[in-house]
């Protein structure tokens, strides 16, 4: 019995790990699996009472049923608050199609600044010089993609003389 105890405490602190590992919804699960186990093993405990149980399996049971509840209760208040924070992509689309201003020359990777952020960009036309004004024209992954703001009624990238 006393082994079964500590295999079921054993896949508490797996479950748990794995619940926190897969963030907030995970970490509901995890918890609330946890604290089946862990009341499954006071259950095992308090049935095999024909045999002296040490101290230290029971603060194992309590340590588990506390990190069980606490990992549930963490995982409800991240769902929570987490839906209200803004994402990733939703300032990517806010920043697509956007003007901003290089700050390391792209030749053709650099940096720009749009929206107050500094940015890792990559031209699609050539070198542009720091200072340049760019538009972004795409994104991939956290890299933007972009031209040089047209000037004097000159697309970008098309030849100055016809």
């Amino acid at each position: 019995m006393l082994v079964l105890d500590v295999v079921l405490l054993i896949a508490t602190v797996t479950v748990i790990a794995v619940g926190l590992h897969l963030g907030p919804h995970g970490s509901i699960v995890g918890g609330v699996i946890g604290t089946l186990l862990a009341l499954g093993s006071i259950a095992l405990v308090v049935s095999s009472s024909q045999q002296q149980v040490p101290t230290l399996l029971w603060l194992l049971i309590g340590f588990a049923l506390v990190v069980s509840i606490t990992a549930w209760v963490a995982g409800i208040y991240l769902v929570r608050h987490t839906k209200s924070l803004p994402s990733v992509t939703n300032r990517l689309s806010k920043i697509y199609d956007s003007q901003g201003v290089v700050t390391a020359d792209l030749n053709p990777v650099g940096t720009v600044l749009i929206a107050g952020e500094s940015w890792t960009a990559e031209s699609q036309t050539g070198r542009i010089t720091t200072g340049s004004k760019v538009f972004v024209t795409d994104i991939d992954g956290l890299r933007l993609k972009v031209i040089p703001e047209a000037t004097s009624g000159v697309e970008a990238g098309s030849p100055k003389e016809q």
